[in-house]
């Protein structure tokens, strides 16, 4: 019974890896396009 539960908290475990995993990613990639947009309009007021 032991060796079940700490099993099932690995898994839990590496599925909130890989779900924080894929948040970072996609958080990553929309602060990139934040930024290259920020970039773009400082350009265009300099």
């Amino acid at each position: 019974m032991l060796q079940y539960k700490k099993e099932k908290a690995e898994t839990i475990l590496n599925h909130n890896y890989l779900h924080w995993g894929i948040m970072m990613i996609i958080c990553h990639s929309i602060m990139q396009k934040i930024a290259k947009a920020i970039f773009s309009k400082l350009r265009i007021v300099n």
